[in-house]
């Protein structure tokens, strides 16, 4: 996807589809945001995680960003949208995520959402998707992630204790924390924080159909 910096939309959230941002013709921007101590900002600092002043901090540095997108799974990060519409003045949209998955309701909660969140990308500046254009950039982020799964797949052979990280997200320099683990005699085999391989989509495939028709029930049941 090209990059179109006057139509930038962040997010962080992993229940946020990227796919459903870019096929709106905007660009998907995830966060994962740099520690720094302090944030700058007022009215950011009791009370709140390092992870979301930090968030805060960072959408608020990206001034020409069209929106920000956050959810109702983590109660620091919806706070995080009243305190960057005060603080930046930046247009946010609060996706409602259901407390459940895999049930009828839950799939219509989310469509519903989807659909709103559509709508709200439209006001500020996006195109509503073709259905072609939508199958298309569904099938080019779930290669995408194939190839993210295989490479990471590939980088955790060789000697070593196998390790599984699991928690919440990650600064940018928690990155740091494979090599050190690398460096004494351990690998990670599974990332399963909030910003690793734990919260990637699962592909079409799992859906136990043939890809073609899998990628169509997909585009049904946003559309």
């Amino acid at each position: 996807m090209p990059s179109i910096a006057w139509k930038k939309v962040l997010y962080s959230s992993p229940w946020i589809p990227a796919e459903w941002i870019a096929a709106h013709g905007m660009e998907p921007v995830r966060i994962i945001p740099r520690y720094r101590s302090g944030s700058g900002l007022a009215g950011i600092e009791e009370g709140a995680c390092p992870f979301m002043r930090q968030f805060v901090r960072d959408a608020c540095a990206e001034r020409r960003a069209a929106a920000i997108v956050l959810t109702t799974s983590c109660d620091q990060m919806r706070r995080a949208g009243d305190l960057i519409r005060n603080e930046c003045r930046r247009p946010v949209y609060l996706f409602h995520v259901p407390a459940t998955c895999g049930t009828a309701n839950s799939r219509a909660i989310f469509s519903d959402e989807l659909r709103r969140l559509g709508d709200f990308l439209v006001s500020r500046g996006g195109n509503r998707p073709r259905r072609v254009t939508l199958r298309r950039i569904f099938e080019e982020y779930a290669d995408r992630r194939r190839q993210d799964r295989a490479a990471r797949r590939g980088g955790v052979s060789g000697p070593g204790r196998r390790v599984a990280l699991v928690g919440g997200p990650l600064f940018e320099e928690d990155r740091e924390l494979f090599s050190v683990l690398a460096a004494t005699g351990g690998r990670v085999v599974l990332d399963g924080t909030e910003t690793g391989e734990r919260m990637l989509p699962a592909p079409f495939d799992d859906l136990g159909v043939p890809r073609e028709e899998s990628v169509s029930l997909a585009v049904q049941s946003v559309l």
